[in-house]
């Protein structure tokens, strides 16, 4: 006798999968290269065409599955940028989410129009497709590499806003091919993805926030799980619609964590665990759908592309989109550097296989390598051109690790790290003391518990541990402006 289902053996290759696959995202960091590069090799090693081990050639599984994936990253990119920081932001990012997609998408068109001599609909999808940076390989090199404030903004804000520009091109590509839109179609569908994506984003948003703060200590259902639905409702509510859910999404999470601000510190690191996972199974399973076979013979056309793209279509659209902003040169290579591809554009290629478009598996093929070369390349090197540019210093002032409500509602436990920057290194407790009506009830130094007073001298490293007060309305801002960094000393610009 024997008892099973069909879904057993799927679930156990799929939760092998994801131990695999976080167990080489920690061998990347040790090893300082991108996860999603060894993910993507992983990937392709164990499918069809390597060593066979699962076999899947599901374009339009994968391609859903990665647009879940990325609603999740794109919504914990959201809640980890403050509105400020996108405020500050919002000129350059806007106009490289524009424009900048726009230049980009012409010129590799340009280039593989005119160097291969394919048909024009392939060429302006290859472009189309591999115009905008991508929100998770942008996230993860910056967490791995302390890029300055200013840049590291536009990255971030760029590659969370772009998707439905490249999204536009690329189905207005495909609808070009099937039929003969007007200008009023282009314009009307731009609007509709744009507008309607960012003010359902923000609408759930405001709403979730709403909801989180009227419940904060009250026995509600987990604010976790209430968040996780948001990022879904606020997807598929832009998607149903004609929008952009990705903006959607990513604009929900902006305003979730502004809005909560004692709650925001404990929802990224739930939705961070989140998006890691998310970003291993998006990798994977878009490693499982290339052929290794196959690159081979593009290989040559992909280095061609992905030539012209970070070396010529970039830096191009940057100088174009920048220099009004008269960004440092230096700024400038940082932001054309570090503008990496990764699963975006894949999952914007599959479109060319399920759409049956003439050269569909050649514009994918292409479009990997592209994303190969821009991760193995790109997202290796950030941090030493940031040095070799001179525009890295010590780490940020501090970082606020987490934050516990207190059961009551009576206030937070709120966990700082400091580092050489901060101006509380080297200081004594009653010469910085924190903001009213905060209290430090304890560090945390060389794993050891220390009971602090007046005389306590603060080091780098030191984990703080305070309490907060319910009354405080944005612990996160007033404690990282208590423990900023010295100006001069964190080689970060503040603007």
């Amino acid at each position: 006798m024997q008892a099973g289902l069909a879904v057993d053996i799927v679930l156990l290759t799929a939760g092998a999968l994801l131990v695999v696959g976080m167990a080489a995202s920690g061998l990347a960091e040790r090893l300082r290269v991108p996860g999603g590069l060894l993910l993507l090799g992983i990937g392709m090693a164990v499918g069809d065409d390597g060593m066979g081990w699962i076999r899947f050639d599901d374009t339009d599984l994968a391609q859903s599955v990665a647009v879940a994936a990325l609603a999740l990253i794109l919504f914990e990119g959201g809640l980890s940028t403050r509105r400020s920081e996108l405020r500050a932001a919002l000129g350059p990012s806007l106009a490289l989410a524009t424009a900048g997609v726009v230049v980009t998408a012409g010129v590799v068109a340009a280039v593989v129009h005119l160097a291969f001599g394919v048909e024009t609909t392939t060429a302006l999808l290859v472009g189309s497709v591999v115009a905008s940076t991508d929100a998770a390989a942008v996230f993860a090199s910056l967490r791995g590499a302390p890029v300055p404030a200013r840049p590291a903004r536009i990255l971030s804000a760029e590659s969370g806003l772009n998707d439905p520009v490249a999204a536009l091109l690329t189905i207005g590509v495909l609808e070009a091919w099937r039929q003969d839109p007007s200008a009023l179609d282009w314009i009307s569908f731009g609007v509709v993805q744009l507008v309607g994506g960012a003010l359902i984003g923000v609408g759930i948003g405001l709403v979730a926030a709403a909801v989180v703060r009227r419940q904060h200590g009250r026995r509600m259902v987990s604010p976790e799980v209430l968040t996780l639905a948001v990022a879904g409702l606020a997807y598929g509510g832009a998607a149903v619609v004609g929008a952009s859910g990705l903006l959607a999404a990513f604009l929900a999470g902006v305003v979730l964590g502004d809005r909560t601000p004692r709650q925001r510190l404990h929802l990224i690191a739930f939705h961070r665990s989140l998006a890691t996972a998310a970003e291993v199974g998006l990798f994977l399973i878009l490693g499982l759908l290339i052929f290794p076979s196959e690159l081979a013979p593009v290989a040559g056309r992909g280095l061609i592309v992905a030539g012209a793209l970070v070396l010529v279509a970039r830096p191009l659209a940057v100088l174009v989109c920048l220099v009004p902003f008269r960004l440092p040169r230096a700024e400038l290579a940082i932001v054309s550097w570090a503008g990496l591809r990764g699963a975006v554009p894949i999952v914007l290629a599959t479109y060319a296989i399920t759409e049956d478009v003439p050269g569909g598996r050649f514009v994918l093929n292409t479009v990997f390598f592209v994303v190969l070369v821009s991760v193995a390349l790109q997202g290796t090197t950030v941090a030493a051109l940031a040095r070799r540019l001179g525009l890295v210093g010590a780490p940020r002032g501090a970082t606020v690790l987490d934050s516990v409500p207190i059961e009551t509602a009576a206030g937070d436990v709120v966990e700082l790290r400091l580092t050489e920057a901060s101006r509380l290194c080297g200081r004594r407790l009653r010469d910085v003391p924190p903001p009213a009506p905060v209290r430090i009830v304890s560090l945390v130094r060389d794993g050891d518990v220390v009971v602090p007073d007046g005389d306590s001298q603060l080091r780098a490293d030191d984990l703080v541990l305070v309490v907060v007060p319910a009354s405080v309305e944005d612990p996160d801002a007033d404690l990282e402006a208590w423990a900023a960094p010295v100006p001069g000393r964190e080689g970060l610009d503040a603007g």
